[in-house]
């Protein structure tokens, strides 16, 4: 489990796979299935200390997805983030290395959150993707993902993903 002297000042690394079973077991003991799901939208990317720091410090969405591609082994080990352009769309991806842990459904909702802040970094709050896709089975409650997300959600895919205009990338910061 966490150490509760260690987060107070939030200023220390907590190991993927450590949060993802503390997330578990929040969810469980306190009956939130969803847990995910509710923490999603108030997650934030600029809450990921230097490395936040370093892939926001660019100019433009593009950017910063450059940035977050290059460096994610700094901030999480064993997960890969990349960037496809197909037909003036722009996908998103990533593979997280806690796909197939029992908490891995709330940590992939959590994850598209903080996809969603870095992205809104650069387009504003109300922006909402084209559509999302998650690495997931569909669930009996998948109106609770298209209700939270605010689009589209496609289940089942191969990795969890943001679909998007490819113009968005070069738009500046509008939320400093």
């Amino acid at each position: 489990m966490l150490d509760i002297e260690k987060i107070e000042d939030q200023d220390c690394f907590i190991p993927h796979l450590t949060m993802c079973a503390f997330i578990d077991a929040v969810a469980r003991r306190g009956g939130i299935p969803n847990i995910g799901i509710a923490l999603a939208p108030s997650l934030d990317f600029g809450s990921y200390g230097v490395w936040s720091d370093y892939v926001l410090g660019a100019r433009t969405l593009g950017g910063a997805v450059s940035r977050a591609v290059q460096s994610i082994g700094y901030h999480s080990f064993g997960d890969r983030l990349s960037l496809t352009t197909d037909n003036g769309i722009a996908r998103l991806k990533y593979l997280s290395a806690a796909r197939g842990l029992p908490a891995y459904p709330h940590d992939a909702a959590g994850t598209i959150g903080v996809m969603l802040s870095l992205c809104r970094h650069y387009l504003g709050d109300d922006w909402l993707p084209n559509e999302i896709e998650f690495d997931l089975s569909k669930p009996v409650d998948a109106h609770v993902y298209e209700d939270t997300f605010g689009c589209p959600i496609l289940f089942e895919r191969p990795s969890l993903a943001l679909m998007f205009d490819l113009t968005a990338l070069a738009s500046s910061p509008r939320n400093s």
